[in-house]
């Protein structure tokens, strides 16, 4: 099995992170899928950023459900990398659009920073994935494990992964326990409990984030995850490709 090589937030590492040009080196990059994070807009849409608050990736104040989706394509998501000049947010169906014809695998990490709207988040995401024809090359992912398991209730072909960075004792117990696909640790967790082996085990994928460094990259894809989320992708690849 060869480990796959996720770009997190895009080539964020050069890019505005969660923009198109960040997407668009991934994929000149080579990358083999693509970590995205979804929010809910105040109208409903679902965009893609990282943070909750605006402050922390644009020229706007305040949080991303305060704004409509056409309120959000005025401001500027430059902020990582001001080089860049003037950069529009995404919409989820945009990006799917993008990523189908790109044919890369995604993992869309869902943000339920709104806890009302936690359902409705959902519902969205995967009526999105299917009308753009990308149900088949996703995987959810989630901090909220109970209302990622949700997700997979309304439809169980979904593949989720729970995100999680403290430690957890057997956590590909927790993984079956709510009909998880995957795991989604950070990564020094990788080293604990033999976890690679006990998750393959049972059938349950370990997609660890997020690793730029040359020494732990090469630990990692030695163990032989399922997949490396990292800000560096092209770094990643060149080091997969030459232990190959």
């Amino acid at each position: 099995m060869q480990t796959k090589i996720w770009a997190h937030r895009g080539a964020s590492a050069c890019a505005p992170d969660n923009t198109m040009p960040a997407f668009e080196l991934a994929v000149k990059m080579k990358a083999e899928g693509i970590e995205i994070d979804a929010h809910l807009s105040g109208d409903g849409v679902p965009v893609l950023c990282h943070d909750e608050m605006l402050d922390n990736v644009s020229d706007g104040t305040g949080r991303v459900r305060d704004y409509t989706v056409e309120e959000l394509r005025k401001l500027n998501f430059n902020r990582t990398h001001p080089e860049y000049g003037k950069v529009q947010i995404v919409t989820l169906e945009e990006f799917y659009i993008f990523a189908k014809r790109s044919g890369i695998f995604v993992n869309t990490e869902i943000k339920y920073y709104d806890s009302g709207k936690w359902e409705e988040l959902n519902a969205v995401c995967l009526k999105t994935a299917e009308k753009t024809g990308m149900a088949d090359s996703i995987i959810y992912s989630s901090f909220n494990h109970r209302w990622l398991s949700e997700l997979k209730r309304k439809n169980p072909a979904a593949k989720i992964g729970l995100l999680y960075s403290d430690y957890i004792e057997k956590p590909w117990l927790l993984a079956k326990e709510f009909n998880a696909d995957a795991l989604h640790p950070w990564y020094s967790r990788i080293f604990e409990q033999d976890m690679v082996s006990q998750c393959r085990k049972y059938g349950i994928m370990v997609n660890p984030w997020t690793i730029d460094h040359p020494a732990e990259i090469e630990k990692l894809i030695g163990q032989k995850v399922n997949a490396i989320i990292t800000n560096k992708p092209e770094l990643a690849l060149k080091i997969r490709d030459g232990i190959r």
